[in-house]
């Protein structure tokens, strides 16, 4: 059963361009309080249910973020990277890769977070939050994985990064990269 929109709930339809004079006040607002004109009520709701989104998403536990993650990947190429992130696992916990990301509730009510793979990369770049002092092996699986999602265009080398990547890490980089050559139909020759 699809959930209903607020402009159901409110009697109005999407088309109806009258301009209302009627109020409205939210107890989820913010300063815990939300107010305004009732034609703004729905992008208000929205804004709400972002901010909530982001709190549940800061809330969870790596081993319950990966499963959102994992659903919210928009390419193969990011299902592949949000894979090696959460089969090396430190960075599901990082605040800053987080924020790296866009939190909302699809139509169902699950909570969906897709990363934005060219802000992790300009975070990496910027050494924002817990980036600037990450290990330099995490950090390369992390580099290694937004060069996965973005393959076009990323400027680092990925000879660089693979340089760094310490062999308690190899075998993850390696199913990532079969995983890789699955997607493009290239035949892995076993031996």
């Amino acid at each position: 059963m699809a959930r209903e929109s607020w402009r159901e709930r409110a009697g109005t339809s999407s088309t109806d361009t009258r301009a209302s004079t009627a109020s409205w006040r939210c107890s989820c607002g913010k300063g815990r309080e939300g107010c305004g004109s009732e034609s703004r009520a729905g992008d208000e709701a929205d804004e709400h249910a972002g901010s909530f989104a982001k709190q549940r998403l800061l809330s969870l536990d790596p081993e319950d973020l990966a499963p959102v993650l994992r659903v919210s990947a928009k390419s193969g190429y990011d299902r592949i990277a949000v894979d090696l992130l959460i089969a090396q696992g430190r960075w599901l916990a990082s605040r800053t890769f987080l924020a790296c990301t866009e939190p909302s509730y699809d139509p169902d009510g699950r909570l969906r977070a897709p990363v934005i793979w060219g802000q992790v990369k300009i975070d990496i770049e910027d050494d924002a939050g817990d980036f600037l002092d990450a290990d330099p092996a995490d950090l390369a699986i992390l580099e290694l994985a937004t060069a996965i999602a973005a393959m076009d265009g990323y400027p680092m080398g990925l000879a660089d990064i693979l340089t760094r990547i310490v062999s308690a890490d190899r075998p993850l980089v390696i199913d990532a990269v079969q995983q890789l050559f699955a997607l493009a139909g290239v035949p892995i020759e076993e031996g």
